[in-house]
């Protein structure tokens, strides 16, 4: 089985935790659930860009949410055997690049850019319609001949 990454958006680490019925939140469980699940009989590599945990941390401790305790967030983040890549030059690069659609903030451009510029990348898991839908992302995969899915769920190739 190919070696798959799968990169993880902040919005579905957030609505994880969410426990209210909205949509989002079931979504994000499910497909987390599922990362979990296939973790050991897979090629599943699931990377956490620096710039999602530092969103994470913002939005729990800093905004002071209480959806779930910090303990809780440690223990899913071990659960998933995440890598967590920092920015590079190309990084940053590429970002500034796919920040010529100005619909997409520079954050969200650094995740996109670790996507595009990991060869093994088959998913970045997101319910952000701005990811999903964006033209210039578009554009990048087709000119590094990388393709990859950008939604809110996966299932295995």
């Amino acid at each position: 089985m190919p070696s798959q990454s799968i990169y993880i958006d902040t919005d579905m680490l957030i609505y994880y935790f969410d426990k209210r019925s909205n949509n989002k939140g079931r979504i994000s469980r499910e497909t987390i659930k599922k990362i979990l699940d296939n973790l050991a009989n897979s090629e599943i590599h699931v990377r956490i860009s620096q710039v999602v945990l530092g969103e994470l941390l913002v939005f729990f401790c800093i905004r002071k949410q209480d959806k779930c305790s910090s303990g809780e967030m440690i223990n899913l983040l071990k659960e998933l055997k995440a890598d967590y890549p920092n920015g590079n030059l190309a990084i940053m690069n590429c970002a500034q690049e796919l920040m010529r659609d100005q619909s997409i903030k520079p954050n969200d451009a650094i995740l996109a850019a670790h996507a595009l510029l990991d060869r093994s990348t088959q998913w970045l898991l997101t319910t952000d319609q701005t990811l999903i839908t964006n033209l210039e992302i578009e554009r990048q995969m087709t000119e590094l001949r990388h393709r990859f899915t950008i939604g809110p769920s996966f299932h295995l190739l």
